[in-house]
């Protein structure tokens, strides 16, 4: 077969193992419904056992995700689908659509109805703060402009950093000896193992594309450019960081924890490109935080809430009413 991975196909043979394997992980390790995390189960930690320093996190924080969500999902179907006309990849982006879309844009939606902010005013918040705005246009501006490989390198980012800081911040709830908001730190942690394999899939994607016409990207014009988008993103998301918390720590994790490692998550998108990292840093909290990302989804037998054994469909009693049927 001499069609490349950006070409138009009319038949159905597969040429792109790599694609199918990211899309394996995604329906068969690391599937996961937002159904599974009752939310509820936090409601009175949100409500009466944080501090308003924690309380201002998660309330600058949430306004973000769907919005966030929303972009991502249209750019898998709109760009990256548009471009990357293999069916391997056709599936991949359907798939992935499906994953920010109707698994994690609803668990987030779970979060704001329990703290009965599952409103318009609640989910434009975001529209009050200039840094907020500021990531807003950067999403935006991608869906629509620049060639394809900026926009599929942008939303590398995206995928692969934009809200990592805001995980780190959540999962924070579960570090230091903490154990609070269990089961939202534990959604958090699944959609970021997501979001991981989706910035995979984009750089797994243009390497594969490079290599089929020849293209050396370390080096290039398109890799300078890219050097100095992750300079601008790691000094806006630096700005985000700062105005999430009311002082310069949550939990234990500092700005400058979540700061390195936004730097590192940003040294993982280059190393899967095939280029050497941009930032000599060591992030106090990537090892930790990125075993948990890369963990894939572990069914919780333990967490009340947390677990489809939980709310997959099959109550104990639905069980054994069938089994004394005969059914």
């Amino acid at each position: 077969m001499n069609r490349k991975i950006t070409e138009e196909y009319d038949g159905f043979e597969f040429k792109y193992p790599q694609i199918l394997a990211l899309t394996k992980r995604q329906l068969e390790d690391q599937l996961w419904f937002s159904s599974e995390y009752d939310v509820k189960l936090d409601e009175l930690e949100f409500r009466f056992d944080l501090s308003d320093n924690e309380k201002h996190f998660v309330l600058k924080t949430l306004p973000l995700f769907i919005r966030y969500e929303v972009y991502v999902g249209n750019f898998w179907v709109d760009v990256y689908a548009k471009h990357f006309k293999a069916p391997e990849c056709q599936e991949l982006a359907s798939v992935i659509n499906m994953v920010e879309r109707a698994i994690h844009a609803r668990f987030y939606r779970q979060i704001s109805e329990v703290l009965r902010l599952d409103t318009d005013d609640h989910y434009t918040d975001w529209k009050n703060h200039e840094e907020l705005r500021e990531r807003d246009k950067y999403l935006s501006k991608w869906l629509k402009e620049g060639e394809p490989d900026q926009q599929m390198l942008a939303y590398s980012l995206i995928e692969g950093v934009g809200l990592f800081s805001n995980f780190l911040g959540f999962r924070s709830f579960q570090l230091n000896g903490r154990n609070k908001l269990v089961v939202t730190s534990k959604g958090t942690i699944q959609s970021s193992s997501d979001e991981d394999l989706h910035s995979e899939a984009l750089t797994t994607s243009l390497l594969i594309k490079w290599q089929e016409i020849g293209f050396t990207f370390e080096g290039s014009e398109l890799h300078q450019w890219f050097v100095d988008l992750v300079k601008y993103f790691v000094e806006r998301e630096n700005i985000i960081v700062r105005g999430s918390m009311l002082t310069d720590e949550l939990n234990g994790v500092t700005i400058q924890d979540m700061q390195d490692y936004i730097k590192h998550r940003c040294n993982v998108v280059l190393e899967r490109l095939g280029c050497q990292p941009l930032y000599n840093v060591k992030s106090k909290v990537a090892e930790q935080f990125d075993n948990a990302v890369t963990g894939y989804k572990l069914t919780d037998f333990f967490t009340k809430g947390v677990g489809s054994e939980y709310t997959s469909g099959w109550s104990e009693q639905s069980f054994v009413d069938c089994i004394m049927k005969g059914d």
